[in-house]
C-alpha cells in the first residue's frame, strides 16, 4: 500500500485511487514526514518549532516520542532539531542521535538526520555506508562516520519547513527591536532502492531569491549509485511544470507525489 498525507491527514492509496483516511494529527500539530515501519507508520510532526513522533498502526497511535524518531538500518534513532540563534543566526543543527531500539546506524556529525539512509550494499567491515545531505545541503556519502564524498550540484528543498519562534533582538544604538527566526526547510526524501538511492530535485529558478515563498520552476527525479567512494547520478524523469513533494520505492518503481498548480497526483517512474 502507498500512504500520502497533507499537513493534517494520512490517506491510503489503493488501485491508484485515494481511499480512506487512516489518521489525523492531533491539535495544532502538522505532519512533516511519514515512514513505513513494522506494518505501521512513523509520523514526524511539528507544533510550532517542536517535533514529536507518533507510531501509528491500524489507525491507532501505539507509541509517541518527543523529537524525531527515524528508522536507520535495523533499528530506530531519536534526535531533536535545534533552531537556536545563539548557535548561528541562519542555521540549524540536529542534536546527537540516540538509539531508541534495535541496532541502528547513528547518523554522523553534519548529516541531515531526517533524511539519512543506510546503503545495504555498502557495508564494509561492519562500518555502515550512510547517505544524507551534508552541511551544504548537497547529497553526501559517509563511510564508517567519515565524510568521503559530496555532490557538486545542489539538491533543492521541499515546500515543508520548520521555523523557530520569533525572538526579539535589540538593535545596536537604538531602542527598536526586530523579530528574527531560524528556518529549516525539509530536503527531498532519500529512498533506498536495492544498491542505489532515489530522490528528487526541485528547481526554484528566480524563485530562489525568495525561498520562503516556495516558488518552484521544475523538478527532476534522480538516482545515485555507489561507485567506489563516490555516487554516480542518473536522471530518471523530469516535470517541467510543478514540483515534487515526496517519493517512495514500490517494487521496481519510484512513486513520486507531484504538485502542479492546485492539482496533486502520484506518478510512477521506472527504476
Amino acid at each position: 500500500a502507498i500512504f500520502v498525507s497533507d499537513m493534517k491527514r494520512i490517506h491510503k492509496i489503493s488501485d491508484g485511487a485515494l481511499k480512506e483516511m487512516i489518521w489525523k494529527a492531533p491539535g495544532a500539530s502538522e505532519i512533516l514526514r511519514i515512514t513505513p515501519h513494522e506494518n505501521g507508520l512513523l509520523v514526524v510532526t511539528k507544533t510550532s518549532d517542536t517535533l514529536k513522533t507518533f507510531f501509528v498502526r491500524d489507525s491507532r497511535v501505539e507509541e509517541t516520542w518527543d523529537g524525531a524518531v527515524l528508522p536507520l538500518g535495523p533499528g530506530l534513532v531519536s534526535t531533536r532539531l535545534r533552531l537556536d540563534r545563539d548557535l548561528d543566526a541562519t542555521r540549524f543543527r540536529w542534536e546527537r542521535p540516540s538509539i531508541v531500539m534495535g541496532s541502528p546506524a547513528l547518523p554522523p556529525e553534519g548529516a541531515d538526520c531526517l533524511n539519512a539512509v543506510v546503503l545495504p550494499a555498502g557495508q564494509k567491515d561492519s562500518r555502515p555506508t550512510i547517505v544524507s545531505y551534508g552541511r551544504t545541503g548537497r547529497i553526501a556519502l559517509w563511510e564508517g562516520g567519515e565524510l568521503v564524498w559530496e555532490a557538486e550540484e545542489g539538491s533543492g528543498v521541499t515546500p515543508l519547513s520548520i521555523e523557530s519562534r520569533p525572538s526579539r533582538v535589540q538593535k545596536t544604538g537604538s531602542e527598536a527591536a526586530s523579530t528574527e527566526t531560524v528556518r529549516y526547510a525539509l530536503s527531498p526524501r532519500i529512498a533506498v532502492a536495492g544498491p542505489r538511492i532515489v530522490t528528487f530535485v526541485n528547481e526554484q529558478g528566480s524563485g530562489g531569491i525568495f525561498p520562503r515563498l516556495n516558488l518552484f520552476s521544475s523538478s527532476e527525479v534522480v538516482a545515485y549509485e555507489q561507485a567506489g567512494n563516490a555516487l554516480e547520478r542518473r536522471s530518471l524523469a523530469s516535470f517541467k511544470k510543478g514540483h515534487c513533494v515526496d517519493i517512495a520505492v514500490v517494487g521496481k518503481q519510484a512513486a513520486v507525489l507531484v504538485v502542479e498548480g492546485k492539482k496533486s497526483f502520484v506518478r510512477f517512474v521506472e527504476l
